[in-house]
C-alpha cells in the first residue's frame, strides 16, 4: 500500500449506519437507568460522517481527492477484505 490514494475503498469494522438505527429504537424504549447521555455520545461518535471526517483529517497530508468510499460492515467480515 503506497498511499489513501492508491486505494478505492475503506472497509470499516462497525456498521455504523445499521448502529444508529438501532440506537434510535432504544431511545424509544427507555428503561429505568437509561443513560441518555452515553447514547447520545455513543451516536456521535459512530455518526459515517464523523467518521469520514475524521478520516479525511487523519490523511489530510496525502490525500490528493476526494476519501475512498467507506464501507461500514458488521465486524465479523472484515477479515474478508483484509485476509489477502
Amino acid at each position: 500500500l503506497k498511499d489513501i490514494n492508491s486505494i478505492n475503498s475503506i472497509a470499516w469494522g462497525w456498521d455504523c449506519v445499521k448502529y444508529e438505527k438501532y440506537l434510535k429504537k432504544i431511545n424509544k424504549n427507555k428503561k429505568e437507568g437509561f443513560n441518555e447521555m452515553q447514547n447520545d455520545l455513543n451516536r456521535n461518535l459512530y455518526h459515517p460522517k464523523r467518521i469520514e471526517r475524521a478520516l479525511k483529517i487523519g490523511f489530510s497530508d496525502q490525500l490528493k481527492g476526494k476519501i475512498p468510499k467507506i464501507h461500514f460492515l458488521t465486524h465479523c467480515y472484515v477479515g474478508l477484505f483484509l485476509g489477502r
